[in-house]
């Protein structure tokens, strides 16, 4: 990963904390053009991401890129919930899936 994209990806962490949504996407479409190959990009284009079915497009193509990675795993299964198309009981947790699961990708980044 470049230094520029990691940049990106940092930007886009913070403006996802700050729920700046749009701020957050544009960060991450930018770094995903200049780094198509680096799942993490996809990943993170699923959470500010209101179409249910473009985020797991997006889950589809990080997964392409990292199969078997655990937190594309966690991501898959919270995009599938959004589509509706995995029933779980609603706990605490599943009604704030997004927010773990972005925060621990992006951790992932911090080294």
């Amino acid at each position: 990963m470049s230094q520029e994209t990691a940049v990106l990806l940092q930007q886009a962490k913070a403006a996802i904390k700050a729920k700046e949504a749009a701020k957050a996407r544009r960060l991450l479409q930018k770094a995903v053009q200049l780094d198509p190959q680096d799942y993490r990009g996809w990943l993170g284009l699923a959470s500010p991401t209101a179409s249910p079915q473009t985020a797991m497009e997006y889950v589809q193509r990080a997964e392409m890129l990292a199969p078997n990675n655990p937190t594309v795993e966690k991501a898959k299964r919270w995009a599938l919930k959004r589509l509706g198309t995995v029933s779980t009981p609603k706990t605490q947790a599943d009604k704030t899936a997004v927010s773990p699961t972005i925060r621990k990708k992006f951790r992932t980044l911090d080294g």
